[in-house]
């Protein structure tokens, strides 16, 4: 997104056109939940079954940790894009300060939290300060142009991650997970699931898709 986004920014900026980067923006945000969301969902509810079957049951003990790097991966969609929007607006000052406000923390967060609670303390320091600076991202990003979310595409999105992890959650109660190809069926399942009812839900992000569809040559 940043390949795309980022030089088409710059030349708004420079052309005075800042409200196509204002509705660049809120669409970014959405397309970047799409996945960030229904991954968030189907970790927390398969993340510790994932980690055991792929990686070994050392890495299944620190399914704590990995539910923390699951919000992490949210926080980061609005991160990613204020820092980035605030390059490409010519503020590479304003990121500069944001992103070292952030690393300093968390240094300070590794160095109080890690002794106490290991691992996890590390996953919750990269949480706090990514938050922080997404938060301060924000603040300096919101004096140069109107931030707006789409919040109709962003419910669709939350309604179709939700219903999808209900089929999930509903699989784990009925069929236990007691080897790797009865854990990637509810993926499979879920992916499936997400994906027809946000296409159902959502009329914008179907027609977008049909037409990037055609642009490629599928008819």
């Amino acid at each position: 997104m940043s390949t795309v986004l980022f030089p088409k920014v710059s030349s708004w900026n420079a052309n005075g056109e800042l409200e196509m980067a204002e509705n660049a923006f809120s669409k970014g945000v959405t397309y970047s939940l799409l996945l960030a969301v229904p991954v968030f969902v189907g970790g927390v509810l398969l993340g510790d079954k994932m980690l055991y079957f792929f990686y070994g049951e050392s890495f299944a003990q620190g399914a704590k940790t990995f539910y923390v790097l699951l919000v992490v991966q949210l926080v980061n969609v609005f991160m990613f894009l204020q820092t980035m929007y605030l390059n490409a607006l010519n503020r590479p000052k304003e990121s500069f300060k944001v992103t070292a406000v952030a690393a300093a923390a968390n240094i300070v967060l590794d160095f109080m939290l890690i002794p106490v609670i290991g691992i996890i303390g590390a996953a919750i320091a990269t949480l706090i300060t990514m938050t922080m600076n997404s938060f301060l991202a924000y603040l300096a990003l919101r004096r140069i142009i109107s931030l707006k979310l789409e919040f109709q595409g962003i419910r669709n999105i939350l309604i179709a991650s939700i219903i999808m992890g209900l089929g999930v959650r509903c699989y784990r109660v009925l069929v236990p997970l007691s080897n790797i190809w009865l854990t990637l069926i509810p993926i499979m399942f879920g992916a499936i699931l997400y994906i027809l009812l946000l296409l159902k839900l959502d009329t914008n992000i179907r027609d977008e898709l049909i037409q990037i569809g055609k642009q490629i040559g599928f008819q």
